[in-house]
């Protein structure tokens, strides 16, 4: 159900390998599993009976070699080997970000799970370090599976920009950010930097645009914006649909993501396949996927990002060689090599199944 409706990150990621893994594993027959009935906004309840129960039925009527659940949670009783993906321990990580329900679910729920799977995949280096620390898998039996951006997200036309902007109603000149709107993110200290870098640029300060769908406990992001009595300059899009989101990202000035933890880190990849300048959080995965491609800065240091920021907008020079660097660097990651690596583990999970 990730690859329906709009689709945020693990959609985004199992879309991808629906495509892709018959392309590079012809041996291997994708069979996609889709909950038919309110597939979007599931409750805590309605996911976790899916997870465990819905989706195993389901499954079992194709008769798999191999079940994949791309989403975290592993059901404890299914007709074939299930391969695990967990991006992610977030919950274990920020468990105050959730509510009781969804805490238990996720916090308890998936270190539970995760001993029923044949096979674990995690996105990261960290990701993996972290399920070894929380659940204690063994390091060299988590396999890392790394994203990258689709082939959609490249340098875009004017015309392009220009429809995106018109679209979304976008300013001509913005710094943008994309992500679900929720604490984890940090987007009231980048609010806060925002702030910091009109008072040093006054009315030569592009617009700050942030695109993603509205998440959890997002009244500090609105008080903060009243607060500092910056929404004429903030804009809110909501969800930007897939195939409008890389002229999106391309007219950007820069790409803002001052996360404290994400387990991959897809949207600042894709931005910089789009060519434009990324300025992140050096925190959790982040680092793996930006590299020296971009600029990698403490999520707490608003004097770090301010200057950072000034340096983006006003330099043009700076702008140009980090666009240079963020398209090479984003080049080294592809979602073939990211099916191989995954149909492999399909194959020793198939294997295993035949040995035991």
């Amino acid at each position: 159900q990730t690859a329906q409706g709009q689709k945020t990150g693990i959609g985004v990621v199992a879309a991808n390998l629906i495509a892709a893994i018959p392309l590079v594993a012809p041996d291997i027959e994708i069979i996609p599993i889709y909950r038919t009935k309110g597939t979007n906004h599931l409750s805590t309840l309605e996911r976790l009976l899916w997870d465990f129960v819905g989706f195993p039925l389901a499954a079992r009527k194709v008769r798999p070699d191999v079940i994949h659940q791309p989403s975290f949670c592993c059901p404890p009783v299914a007709s074939a080997p299930v391969v695990l993906t967990i991006n992610d321990l977030i919950p274990n990580r920020f468990p105050g970000n959730l509510g009781k329900a969804s805490r238990f679910y996720f916090a308890t729920l998936i270190p539970w799970s995760s001993r029923f799977a044949k096979k674990i995949i995690t996105i990261s280096s960290h990701a993996a370090q972290d399920i070894h620390e929380i659940i204690g898998t063994p390091l060299k039996e988590i396999m890392i599976t790394k994203l990258a951006a689709d082939h959609t997200f490249c340098p875009q036309t004017p015309d392009r920009i220009a429809g995106a902007r018109a679209t979304y109603k976008l300013p001509e000149s913005y710094l943008l950010s994309v992500c679900t709107l929720e604490p984890r993110k940090n987007l009231s200290f980048l609010l806060e930097v925002y702030a910091r870098l009109r008072t040093e640029l006054g009315e030569h300060t592009p617009h700050l645009v942030l695109t993603g769908k509205s998440g959890w406990r997002t009244d500090e992001l609105q008080n903060t914006l009243e607060r500092l009595n910056l929404k004429e300059y903030v804009h809110s899009t909501g969800y930007v649909e897939q195939e409008d989101l890389p002229a999106v990202m391309a007219g950007a000035l820069a790409f803002c993501f001052p996360s404290y933890y994400e387990g991959f880190g897809l949207p600042p990849l894709e931005a910089m396949a789009c060519g434009t300048p990324v300025v992140s959080s050096n925190a959790s995965s982040l680092p793996e996927v930006v590299g020296d491609a971009g600029i990698l800065l403490d999520p707490h240091d608003q004097a770090a990002w301010v200057n950072a920021l000034n340096a983006i907008c006003t330099n043009t020079k700076l702008r140009t060689d980090y666009a240079k660097k963020a398209i090479s660097k984003s080049q080294t990651f592809s979602w073939e090599q990211c099916a191989r690596e995954t149909a492999a583990v399909y194959r020793a999970a198939a294997h295993k199944k035949a040995r035991s």
